[in-house]
């Protein structure tokens, strides 16, 4: 529970902070648009990359366009991300691109998984994506997993 709680905090500061500021809060006039939030955590126990990754979200509307692609560098714990987002269907993807000697040449996309997603009305909605690190090639084992709570 308390590594959970290290991965989600960062979270819930910044979708706070961002509902603040754009007025979400407070006034009850109008109704809070709700937020996706998007947090990554990562099974070592099998080893890690040891140049690192780099991770990325991608959120598209179903039907429609691109909603949100992130790019994921950096401390490993702080991996997250959110935006406010309309009531409606959604296809949530993630995967991680391996670093090669550094991170500016960086391998092709693994570890990868997707899931569809709705919004619902008013309600926030929050993606766990767990990253289990193994051998590209071991294909008996799930690299990535996307778990969804409301």
């Amino acid at each position: 529970m308390r590594r959970v709680l290290k991965f989600i905090v960062p979270v819930m500061i910044v979708v706070a902070s961002a509902a603040a500021a754009t007025g979400a809060l407070g006034n009850g006039t109008s109704r809070p648009e709700p937020w996706f939030s998007a947090v990554y955590s990562f099974d070592a126990t099998r080893g890690m990359p040891v140049e690192g990754s780099v991770s990325y979200i991608v959120l598209r509307r179903k039907p429609g366009g691109t909603v949100l692609r992130a790019e994921l560098r950096g401390n490993i714990d702080m991996r997250a991300v959110s935006t406010p987002l309309r009531r409606g269907r959604y296809r949530i993807s993630a995967y991680q691109r391996l670093c090669n000697g550094n991170c500016t040449n960086i391998s092709p996309p693994s570890h990868a998984c997707g899931r569809d997603i709705r919004m619902p009305d008013g309600r926030n909605l929050s993606a766990r994506i767990h990253v289990r690190w193994t051998a590209a090639n071991a294909e008996d084992q799930p690299h990535c997993r996307i778990n969804i709570s409301r």
